[in-house]
This record gives C-alpha cells, sequence and structure tokens, in this order.
C-alpha cells in the first residue's frame, strides 16, 4: 500500500493515529491517518520543511530557508505559531519540556520552551544558545 502525500516528502513523524510527513519543495506538512492509509490534510507551515519533532500534544517543524520552526496542533491539525531559530535549521531533540534545535548554518542550538502553561499559551524561544567550539 502507499499513500500519495504531494511533491518531495521528506520527514515523518507519528502521534497517535496520525503520521506528519514534511513536503520539503511546498511549504506544507501533510497528515496520513493510519487508520485508513488516506492523506486526510496539509498544513501550511514556512520555507523548505525538512525535519519534525513531536512533544505532547504539538509537531514542531524545522523551516530550513525560513530559519524558523513552526508548531502544529495536532488537536485541530492547525499551525499555531512560527518562531525565528538559527540559520538553516536541521534537526530536532526534546528533553522535558524543551525543544532543542540545530542550526546547519552557524555553531548554535536554539532553545524553545514548550512550558505554555507558565508562558501563558506562548512559548518562547529563550534567550541562551548552546555555542560548539573546536578545541
Amino acid at each position: 500500500t502507499s499513500v500519495y502525500v504531494g511533491n518531495s516528502p521528506w520527514a515523518l513523524a507519528t502521534i497517535g493515529t496520525r503520521v506528519y510527513v514534511t513536503l520539503y519543495n511546498t511549504g506544507k506538512v501533510a497528515i496520513i491517518d493510519t487508520n485508513t492509509n488516506t492523506l486526510v490534510g496539509t498544513v501550511t507551515v514556512g520555507q523548505a520543511p525538512i525535519a519534525l519533532a513531536t512533544l505532547g500534544s504539538k509537531v514542531y517543524v524545522a523551516n530550513s530557508e525560513s530559519n524558523s520552526v513552526s508548531s502544529i496542533d495536532t488537536m485541530n491539525n492547525n499551525a499555531v505559531e512560527t518562531l525565528a531559530v538559527g540559520a538553516f535549521p536541521q534537526g530536532f531533540t526534546t528533553s522535558g519540556q524543551k525543544v532543542y534545535v540545530s542550526n546547519f548554518d552557524n555553531s548554535f542550538i536554539s532553545v524553545i520552551s514548550q512550558n505554555v502553561t507558565a508562558l501563558k499559551n506562548q512559548r518562547k524561544l529563550i534567550n541562551q544558545t548552546i555555542e560548539f567550539k573546536n578545541n
């Protein structure tokens, strides 16, 4: 079985019965229902979405050519917000209530706080970055 999702599928992430797929050349994320193996929608994000991470009920999308990260609320599959990060974000990991973003074109990791209750329903980019230096 195969599912047509659109042009240039790149990265995948799963929450529940949904698979989220970045569509690199279109600036969108496709959503597949795993019960029916059908495309159930798309969400517009930034330019050249290249990586995904999940934390709670959110999917985070690295928009490599927009130097940003978009978050998708999986309860209604809408893009919630887009935050500026470092140059050419490429990958993610999560720890606790934070999302760590690798930025390819500089030596920094951007850190996004997920603690929406404490931030009155707003995420923020922490004003600290982790710099990697050669010894």
